[in-house]
């Protein structure tokens, strides 16, 4: 006989049929010991034609969940902060392990003071000003309930298991990837000629892109994940004030082309460098990688996370489907086992990270440098090359390479397309702030890039 355990799920959306089918088509108790039934499932719209038949299952009132006792695992893939935040306050309080894929909540930071009404706001379903997602875990840390979230980050790829499981956590030096499905799917297509709004419309209609595109594109939903790994990594928790997020927006296949023609390729890039001091760099951007890179490779919807550990060059690399129907239902049921099957305490050094203070890495952003790419279109006369390397050099930034593309004049404008040496980020801003200030510029734009 398996140990048989009952789940209650909020959601039924994309990934809540996932989880269904996966239970039912894949599933294997024998290899877990495990029985996992799904005994009900809170949704919004219970008369709602489905395709998956659920219908025995389903209800609106979430107490029939979490006031369940037979009920063990709650799964919350509904998204959001309200009401799924206090819906798994409440099922850790009750002595129920939870298993969830929402980033937002967990990456939610405070930004006010808590108010005295928290318990009684989140018995209504709301979730109170001022609360971090780290409430999520001390309350799994304080009712000795386990809560798992390795569908939070990167879909498929079991990248929270693989670095949970390692003895030590001075051991990486730094975290490179590609986090975002649809960004990295909106710069491949672009890489292939097709314009940016034209390629959104098509995330869109694969489902890899919702119709507001900003969380993607302006690299928060890349930075909630880059939070996550962080901190389970490095040993401090991160919170998103923390890393600097610089928009694909304004990136053109143009600058595909013209990055592709320096032997380079613009991939959204997320990285986290363990620096002298402990002190983290954090960042997520657009960024031209040599063509060599391994991450170059790693086109459309796809993510991967390179780990760099101390005393070797080449880096553990991870590699799958960032999101979809059933690559996430499979983390989501891993966790559910893994809920059920991990002692409380051998999860302790995870609820301990992520309810401790943060660290301020205030000011380090600005001391650390990078090369950039930068295209600058200008006014189609003598003299502006000179005016623009005079301002760049009276930066102390270096010229390494620069190109005037003169196939591409338009409306007595052209492209200046440079790329300058290391410079820190104060000086970029600085330097930048000038050149826009000259009549004879008329656009700017600068991309992070990674050194051959």
């Amino acid at each position: 006989m398996y140990q048989k355990v009952n789940v209650g799920m909020f959601g039924l959306g994309t990934v809540g049929v996932g989880v269904i089918n996966y239970l039912r088509q894949f599933y294997d108790s024998s290899k877990t010991g495990l029985e996992i039934h799904v005994s009900k499932i809170c949704v919004r719209d219970p008369a709602k034609i489905r395709d998956v038949n659920v219908q025995r299952h389903l209800t609106k009132n979430p107490d029939d969940i979490l006031e369940d006792p037979t009920i063990n695992v709650v799964v919350e893939v509904m998204g959001g902060i309200e009401p799924a935040g206090p819906y798994i306050m409440r099922a850790l309080s009750n002595g129920k392990h939870v298993v969830t894929a929402n980033k937002s909540l967990l990456t939610h930071y405070d930004d006010s003071e808590m108010q005295q009404r928290a318990g009684e706001l989140i018995r209504q379903g709301k979730w109170p000003k001022g609360y971090g997602g780290w409430h999520a875990f001390l309350a799994a840390l304080s009712n000795k309930t386990n809560i798992a979230f390795e569908a939070s980050v990167c879909g498929e790829i079991p990248v929270i298991e693989v670095v949970s499981a390692m003895p030590s956590r001075r051991e990486i030096r730094a975290l490179e990837g590609i986090i975002n499905g649809t960004s990295n799917y909106l710069l491949t297509r672009m890489s292939q000629g097709i314009a940016y709004e034209t390629a959104l419309k098509e995330a869109q209609g694969k489902g890899f892109a919702e119709s507001d595109p900003s969380l993607d594109v302006d690299g928060i939903d890349a930075a909630q994940k880059l939070a996550i790994l962080s901190t389970l990594i490095f040993g401090n928790r991160i919170e998103l004030p923390q890393i600097m997020c610089d928009s694909m927006k304004g990136i053109t296949t143009q600058d595909v082309r013209y990055a592709q023609e320096f032997g380079y390729v613009i991939k959204p890039i997320a990285k986290a460098v363990r620096h002298e001091g402990n002190l983290l760099e954090l960042r997520v951007a657009p960024t031209l990688l040599p063509k060599s890179d391994n991450l170059s490779f790693v086109n459309s919807e796809r993510n991967a996370v390179s780990l760099y550990f101390k005393g070797r060059d080449e880096p553990l690399t991870l590699e799958g489907l960032g999101a979809g129907r059933m690559p996430t239902a499979r983390s989501v049921v891993a966790d559910i086992v893994r809920v059920v099957t991990s002692p409380h305490e051998s999860r302790y050094w995870i609820y301990n990270l992520f309810t401790c203070s943060p660290q301020d890495y205030s000011g380090l952003m600005q001391m650390l440098v990078s090369p950039y790419y930068l295209r600058l279109d200008v006014d189609d006369k003598p003299g502006v090359l000179g005016n623009v390397g005079t301002i760049i050099g009276a930066n102390g930034v270096n010229i390494e390479e620069v190109r005037q593309m003169q196939n591409e004049k338009k409306d007595g404008s052209i492209p200046m397309v440079l790329l300058v040496g290391p410079a820190n980020e104060l000086t970029i801003i600085k330097m930048i702030d000038e050149l826009q200030n000259q009549s004879y510029v008329k656009e700017i734009l600068k991309i992070r890039r990674k050194p051959k």
